[in-house]
């Protein structure tokens, strides 16, 4: 390739044709070796079996032992590298402590796409011949190949599980440059293309053409998308009748966050206030506890900037009062506090988060969670849903009567 140190890594939920890309992009560069962690599984299947589910972790546990090992040892002779799997973020340090390690120019090639497609070409794909049983069964030794095949398969995974593991898990582990592909139809992917933007990233590095770069955020937050409208309407609905009840019983919604979140939360507060889309209607007694720095910084100041929210809610805060707050991770101190604050008044409250949730998920009487760990994606869908829910809550509050909209800023 022109380039010694490349690794390539390829990811995705089960079924999104890792193996079969991996070929194509083998096939089109030659120079690269393929580690494949399923591969490696396999043959621990074969080797040791496995009696349940348990035994069956352990020798997964073993093979990704294995897959490390034979990828340190690529590494250390400087080959070029394809590893292939439905890694997520619990593989991802690992992965970038030997990338960084043997100094490997990486690219995330993360395939995404339509998760009922991608589903029952997960259940064709162990429905043929060649699939290793291993896979399928909880329950499996080599020398009992020649018994009867099992009625059921009780490794595989039905639909609702399948989505689970998808929200629980983050398969795009965004080390190096990534690249998104959606592989709903596998018959509409270019790997020639595919090819020339790993090309491209190789031969220019931080060069790299600018559309690359924003086509593939596009295309990963189309994903993020998807994965949103797959996981239903509800909690977002439940967010907007509440926030239109306490609006309509004259009490207030406060909103907090921090960083990019404190920037929504300020966003949303102003939008609210003033309107949406309906110019004419009364303004809305929204707070946002991110605005007023001179209360912020004496608080952290005085008590710590755990408290920075807290502290102003117990001042302006009342029972059936209501409090949005925006934490990518869910975990952010200052609004888990200011949760706890909200709880002990009295008040309704609601944790925009991440996929995982963190303790705003546990904690809050209503949760609306983004179907990604990336932040960046995270923060622009909190804007888009808090947009949506300002909108839905205007038109239940206060209805347009005739020519109310503009338009606006």
């Amino acid at each position: 390739m022109g380039v010694n140190r490349i690794i390539i890594i390829i990811t995705g939920s089960p079924g999104t044709g890792k193996s079969y890309i991996a070929a194509q992009i083998k096939r089109e560069l030659g120079d690269i070796e393929i580690i494949s962690y399923d591969e490696i599984k396999e043959k621990n299947f074969d080797r040791y079996g496995f009696d349940n589910a348990e035994q069956k972790e352990e020798v997964n546990r073993l093979g990704l032992e294995e897959f490390y090992l034979t990828l340190r040892g690529r590494m250390r002779c400087a080959r070029n590298i394809l590893i292939e799997y439905p890694f997520f973020q619990r593989h991802r340090l690992r992965l970038q402590k030997l990338v960084d390690e043997y100094a490997y120019r990486a690219v995330t090639l993360y395939l995404y796409g339509d998760i009922q497609t991608i589903y029952h070409r997960e259940r064709q794909r162990d429905q043929r011949q060649d699939r290793h049983r291993g896979h399928l069964v909880n329950c499996y030794h080599r020398d009992e190949a020649g018994s009867p095949e099992p009625t059921v398969y009780d490794a595989v995974p039905g639909y609702d599980d399948y989505c689970r593991l998808l929200r629980e898990r983050n398969y795009n582990v965004a080390i190096g440059h990534t690249i998104a592909v959606d592989v709903t139809d596998l018959g509409t992917v270019s790997c020639e293309q595919i090819v020339r933007c790993i090309r491209e990233y190789i031969e220019r590095g931080d060069q790299i053409k600018v559309e690359y770069t924003w086509l593939s955020a596009l295309e990963e937050l189309e994903g993020v998308l998807k994965m949103q409208r797959q996981c239903g309407a509800e909690p977002v609905q439940n967010c907007i009748q509440e926030s239109a009840r306490v609006i309509k019983a004259g009490r207030r919604i406060f909103v907090c966050g921090n960083g990019g979140s404190a920037s929504t939360a300020s966003h949303i507060a102003n939008d609210l206030i003033c309107h949406m889309k309906n110019w004419n209607r009364e303004n809305y007694p929204v707070l946002a506890l991110t605005d007023n720095t001179a209360a912020i910084t004496s608080i952290a100041n005085d008590y710590g900037f755990r408290d920075i929210f807290s502290r102003q809610l117990a001042a302006f805060g009342r029972p059936g009062d209501m409090l949005w707050a925006f934490s990518t991770s869910g975990n952010s101190g200052n609004c888990v506090a200011a949760v706890e604050q909200a709880k002990q008044m009295g008040m309704l409250t609601v944790g925009f988060t991440g996929r995982r949730g963190g303790e705003l998920k546990t904690m809050c009487d209503l949760w609306v969670g983004v179907q990604s760990d990336e932040v960046t994606r995270v923060e622009e869908m909190h804007l888009v849903l808090a947009h949506v829910i300002g909108v839905a809550v205007e038109a239940l509050v206060s209805p347009i009567q005739g020519k109310g909209e503009k338009d606006g800023t």
